[in-house]
Parts: C-alpha cells; sequence; structure tokens
C-alpha cells in the first residue's frame, strides 16, 4: 500500500495513511485500550509456520514477539508457547487473548492464552480438554 491515497466511503472522499507493513502473512489485527497493535502470523494457506505466532508492532516500524519470545513461539516441554494460532482478540480491559487451536496429536491441547497488557503478565491459561472436542471440532 503505497503511501497516502483516497478512497471513497458512500461518496465522502476518505484519506487513509500507512500505519504497519507486513512481512509476514498478518491477521486478526487487535488494538489494545493504549493503542498497541498486535497481529497473528500465519502459514495459511500454505507454508511454513512463521518463527513468531504473534507479534506487536510499534509506532517507529520496530516489531517484536508478543508477549515476549517464549509465549510467542512453539511450546516448550513446559507448555509455554503457541502452537497453532487461530484467533486473537483484545479486551476494552487491555487483556489480549490467544486462541491456539493446538495438535492434540502432537500432545498440544487447544487453549486460550490470555495476557494482561496492563501489568504485562500472564492473566490465565485455559485448556480445552480432548474430550470436550469431537473429530470434526474447530476451535
Amino acid at each position: 500500500m503505497p503511501g497516502d491515497r483516497p478512497l471513497t466511503d458512500g461518496g465522502t472522499e476518505v484519506r487513509t495513511e500507512l500505519y504497519a507493513e507486513f512481512e509476514e502473512r498478518a491477521g486478526n489485527p487487535a488494538v489494545t485500550p493504549d493503542g498497541r497493535l498486535i497481529v497473528s502470523n500465519h502459514p495459511f494457506p500454505y507454508g511454513e509456520a512463521p518463527e513468531y505466532r504473534v507479534v506487536e508492532y510499534s509506532d517507529d516500524g520496530t516489531v517484536r514477539p508478543f508477549p515476549n519470545e517464549a509465549w510467542s513461539t512453539p511450546p516448550g516441554d513446559d507448555g509455554v508457547g503457541i502452537r497453532s494460532l487461530i484467533g486473537l482478540q483484545a479486551d476494552p480491559t487491555g487483556v489480549v487473548r490467544i486462541l491456539d487451536i493446538g495438535n492434540i496429536e502432537d500432545g498440544h491441547l487447544p487453549k486460550l492464552v490470555s495476557w494482561d497488557t496492563r501489568t504485562d503478565r500472564l492473566e490465565r491459561v485455559d485448556h480445552v480438554l480432548a474430550h470436550a472436542t469431537t473429530e470434526l471440532s474447530f476451535m
């Protein structure tokens, strides 16, 4: 998207400006109450999984793993991390929720990770237990 360009909205000209350029397949943009832009990176439709599953774009153009490298990369033995991100949302209180569909065959249950951006701390992790789904379930 090269620079500013005019668009129309029901006949009214609207000016847009470039806020961020994405090198990865970005999706699920979420903006926190204090204006932080958090996006998910996807391997869809085909391709290798990105290094970071969730990133934050700063006003100065820098990109960093969100909320940190441990949670933005595949899970380790401790379960910290995101296997297959499918959803991302920021709520009015500053909590960013990350829906990881996991991969039960690899031993990674689906989970909802809630990160409090105001305290920069993990709020909670809710796992979706295997018996709560069927072979047709999709988070």
